[in-house]
């Protein structure tokens, strides 16, 4: 697989959370590599998702708008469009 990237993801294990719908619907996921541009995340098979979502990474104390590039299985990659560092609760726009 070729690999378009521009910023190398390392590899971690962190919680997230997908949040879609105006945020009316979560779906958990895992972060399975992460750079400051885009992760991968595994989440369950069946999850049907929106090319646009909001992905949640407490652990980096992270919010951001992220595009779906691709979908395989369980298995997904999100570029990032425009991320913030969370204070707090998350604010709603």
């Amino acid at each position: 697989m070729l690999d378009r990237r521009k910023i190398s993801r390392g590899r971690v294990y962190y919680g997230g959370r997908i949040a879609f719908n105006q945020r009316k619907s979560t779906i958990d996921c895992i972060v399975r590599n992460f750079s400051p541009s885009g992760a991968k995340v595994e989440l369950a098979p069946a999850a049907n998702l929106p090319d646009e979502v909001d992905l949640t990474i407490e652990r980096k104390g992270l919010a951001v708008l992220a595009r779906m590039v691709w979908r395989h299985q369980d298995q997904a990659g999100f570029a990032f469009r425009n991320p913030r560092h969370l204070n707090g609760a998350i604010p709603p726009d």
